[in-house]
């Protein structure tokens, strides 16, 4: 590039920084002196509001005195309530406008009392109309500091003063026309008022302490003068509730009414020191505007006019713009077939087809490179037949395979002939260019040249293969990731669920292991799934983990759609989403049924399917200790079927398994609760284990077991008992201050069975 060139750029980017820089400044002066402007118009607003908030406290507190005092009072005070609603309008306030027309239309039928209280909420909705206005105008937000205290005192604090002020007036008629004595809650107002009062006062001073020493002294004068008539104020409200005040109503209003004339000359005071503020910023925003425009204009004019003289020395480059647009155009040909590309290959064969054709090379092929086994593997050909090239090359097979460890452009001289079917043609230059993603080499391409190549664009070749090295990456990342989705799908059980536990999203395989569609289990939630051998305490706990945001591991039982049952290994992750809520939950399951079945099977009696012997030794004192933790009763009870010996002598060996089987099921459906335990100890004998609340129930339970065997009715002439097969039990209650051991508890249970049996069999009796 030679200097003149470099001056025009260099002006160029002068004019670009520089008007940055200066719109950027004007902007920011441009939008402070709009803000000023709105500021002076706010204030002015705010003041037609201040002066309608004054004009409904003065009627408020007149329509407080009595009808005839109050009628001449607004004759000398020309204030004429029909007005009011004209001025309302003027300030265009409809919701306003409307509350007060119907205040007037039911006016006459409102007790003062009521009348005062509508008027306060009329003065409630013009207050809050001033600081909505203060707020839209900017007012609130003012960062200069002393306009800023100005605002606050005439904006806020003013109008606080004359509402008080108003309030004190209308609770001393109050008590002036109604002759209240010693009213407690009117008294109260009454002070409550006199301090918030002196409270903005302080306020209000303080605020003007801050205040530039010329302005201070200005709003100093006046404030010193409203404390002055407010001690006399206060004075006359002290006469007022000692019932010792010379002043009727009528006087009264009118000497409290002289302190709020006195605070209105501070409002307006305050407002024309800010009204002033505000202007004079206003004009100097004003000109720093016109003089910027105007050095501005001075300078680009400088600037334009030499690059201009610079620029209309040499021709323009036309040749050069317009490839470059060709280029861009060629580019975003490029990525718009990309986008419509659906898969890999795709992208392949437009890529090799959109660069022969923009750089007129004679043919090509495109290899991928596949860094785990370091192998490429042919993607894409144009010009040449595809089985006509090696479908894989090994590294260092050949240059194509070469380039990938080189990650460099090669160019090779050929001037070989080359068959085009029916057209021969010179191929003078054999070219190998990388593919890749940043550092990564993800493919190379070969194009064959004739003798046109001189006029290829080398720099521009290498960015658009290096532009589509990024989607090839893309798509191939794209087509792994579908599938190991797709592997996932077919392979892995995987559920999500919203926040509520509704199924959002199943993979096929879980569908197919549970037997259910996937229609048939979006929107449902895993309850679908539970069997009724799951205790509900599980799932609370369940719950309570994943909603923490904890992962919860498990073993769950779960029922099919047939009715069949399995067993899984689950673990519930919370989903959660960038700033770490939860949003939902994944379960990965994996079927552990089989080695559930076996471990079934070692603690299940085979006979009777109930838990067998080397499951009590194990299960017992695991629920001596949680009975003792617990603070509850473990009720054992050891159980002998009577003169089974002589039933199966004499009904067969057959129809005592019958039997056996029988006598199980009745004593496990006499424990019904999740933590009850019914166990075969061997041969006729049995167990119960459970938890209760009172040694009662306990028995109670015991002797609604042996109930339950009688009540099968199952013939049984050999037993002295009765002529139905029996039970005889021995029940010892464990309570939380018995230490006995298992072996203990047991043989004092089978002492308690032997005594049954001794008994006349068919009974319980319990270890003393």
């Amino acid at each position: 590039m030679n200097s003149k060139k470099q001056v025009v750029m260099v002006g160029a980017i002068f004019i670009v920084i520089f008007s940055i820089l200066f719109f950027n400044i004007r902007a920011e002066y441009s939008k402070e002196y709009k803000i000023t402007k709105k500021e002076i118009v706010g204030i002015n607003e705010i003041t037609d509001i201040y002066k309608l908030d004054l004009l409904i406290k003065s009627i408020r507190g007149i329509n407080q005195l009595k009808d005839e005092d109050a009628k001449l009072l607004k004759n000398s005070l020309f204030i004429n309530e029909d007005d009011l609603l004209e001025k309302i309008k003027k300030l265009k306030y409809k919701r306003i406008e409307n509350f007060y027309s119907k205040m007037i239309i039911k006016k006459d039928k409102l007790s003062k009392m009521e009348l005062y209280e509508e008027y306060t909420k009329l003065l409630k909705m013009v207050q809050n109309k001033r600081i909505d206005k203060a707020d839209s105008s900017y007012l609130l937000f003012e960062s200069d500091r002393e306009i800023s205290f100005l605002i606050n005192i005439t904006v806020l604090n003013i109008p606080q003063t004359i509402e008080n002020i108003g309030k004190i007036r209308a609770l001393g008629i109050r008590l002036l026309d109604q002759h209240i004595k010693h009213n407690n809650e009117v008294e109260f107002l009454l002070e409550a008022n006199i301090k918030s009062f002196m409270d903005k006062v302080e306020e209000i001073k303080y605020i003007i302490e801050k205040l530039e020493p010329n302005n201070k002294n200005k709003l100093n004068s006046l404030l010193n003068l409203i404390v002055s008539d407010f001690y006399n104020i206060k004075s006359i409200v002290s006469n007022v509730k000692k019932n010792r005040s010379t002043l009727n109503s009528k006087e009264y209003f009118l000497e409290i009414s002289k302190l709020v004339n006195k605070i209105d000359i501070l409002f307006f005071r305050s407002k024309e020191i800010l009204t002033e503020k505000l202007e004079i910023r206003k004009l100097e925003l004003e000109n720093k505007l016109l003089i910027g425009n105007t050095i501005y204009i001075l300078l680009m004019s400088i600037v334009l006019f030499s690059i201009f003289y610079i620029y209309c020395k040499f021709d323009k480059d036309t040749k050069l713009l317009k490839i470059k647009k060709e280029q861009d155009r060629f580019i975003q040909e490029l990525q718009k077939d990309y986008i419509k590309s659906e898969d890999l290959k795709q992208i392949c064969n437009k890529s090799l087809q959109h660069i022969i054709n923009y750089f007129n090379a004679i043919n090509g092929s495109l290899y991928l490179f596949d860094e785990e086994n370091q192998k490429l593997y042919l993607g894409a050909t144009y010009g040449i037949k595809y089985d006509s090239l090696s479908q894989v090359l090994d590294l260092n097979e050949n240059l194509i395979s070469e380039n990938i460890l080189e990650k460099k452009i090669k160019i090779i001289d050929i001037n070989k002939k080359i068959n085009l079917g029916n057209i021969k043609i010179i191929a003078t230059k054999l070219i190998t260019i990388p593919i890749m993603e940043f550092d990564k080499s993800i493919g190379t391409i070969q194009l064959l040249f004739d003798d046109k190549f001189d006029k290829t664009d080398i720099e521009f070749l290498e960015m658009v293969i290096s532009l589509m090295g990024t989607y090839i990456n893309k798509a191939q990342k794209d087509e792994e990731s579908d599938r190991y989705l797709k592997l996932i799908d077919k392979n892995v059980l995987i559920s999500k669920t919203d926040l509520d536990g509704n199924i959002i999203e199943v993979s096929e395989q879980f569908c197919n292991f549970y037997q259910y569609k996937q229609d048939e289990l979006l929107g449902k939630t895993h309850r679908i799934f539970k069997h009724k051998d799951m205790k509900d305490e599980i799932f609370v706990e369940l719950w309570s983990s994943i909603k923490r945001g904890d992962i919860w591991n498990g073993e769950i039982k779960n029922r099919k759609k047939d009715g069949s049952y399995n067993w899984v290994n689950i673990y519930i992750i919370p989903d959660c989403d960038i700033n770490e809520n939860i949003i939902g939950y994944t379960a990965i399951q994996t079927d552990i049924t089989d080695r559930k079945k076996v471990e079934e099977i070692a603690i299940t009696d085979g006979l009777t399917s109930l838990y067998n012997r080397r499951y009590f030794d194990n299960i017992f004192p695991q629920q001596i200790l949680i009975s003792k933790r617990e603070k509850y009763l473990l009720a054992f009870v050891l159980i002998d079927i009577d003169h089974f010996k002589q039933y199966n002598d004499t009904y067969g060996h057959q129809e005592g398994d019958t039997t056996l089987k029988l006598v199980s099921k009745a004593l496990k459906a006499t424990l019904k609760r999740p933590n009850d335990y019914t166990f075969r100890l061997g041969g006729e004998e049995f167990g119960l284990v459970y938890h209760i609340d009172n040694i009662q129930d306990a028995i109670l339970i015991a002797n609604q077991a042996k109930e339950n065997i009688e009540n099968l009715k199952i013939e049984h002439s050999g037993n002295s008992a009765s002529k139905f097969v029996t039970i005889s039990s021995g029940i010892y209650i464990l309570n939380n201050n018995d230490n006995s051991t298992v072996d203990e508890i047991y043989k004092k249970s089978d002492e308690a069975l032997y005594k049954s049996k001794n008994s006349g069999r068919n009974r319980v009796s319990v270890v003393e």
